[in-house]
C-alpha cells in the first residue's frame, strides 16, 4: 500500500513538472533556444560551439592563426 501511495505521489509530481514546462513553452510561443550560434546569452558568457573550440585548440597547438585556418565552424558564423 505504501508503494502505491509513493508511486502516486511521484506520478503526480512528474505530471505537474511536465505541465509546467509545457505551459512555459506555450506562453513563450517557442522552445528555449539552446544553439550557441543563435543564443545571445550564451555568446555573452563566452560559450562557443565544440567545433570552434577544437579548431582554436588545433591552431594554437600548431602555431597557426585561427583566422587563417583552412576549415572553420561555419554554423557559428565566427569565421
Amino acid at each position: 500500500m505504501v508503494l502505491l501511495k509513493t508511486l502516486a505521489v511521484v506520478i503526480g509530481l512528474l505530471a505537474i513538472a511536465f505541465a509546467g514546462l509545457g505551459i512555459r513553452i506555450w506562453i513563450k510561443g517557442k522552445f528555449p533556444d539552446t544553439e550557441v550560434e543563435t543564443n545571445p546569452a550564451m555568446q555573452k558568457m563566452g560559450i562557443k560551439c565544440a567545433k570552434q573550440e577544437e579548431w582554436e585548440a588545433h591552431c594554437e597547438q600548431t602555431g597557426t592563426d585561427f583566422g587563417s585556418c583552412s576549415s572553420c565552424c561555419s554554423t557559428c558564423g565566427s569565421h
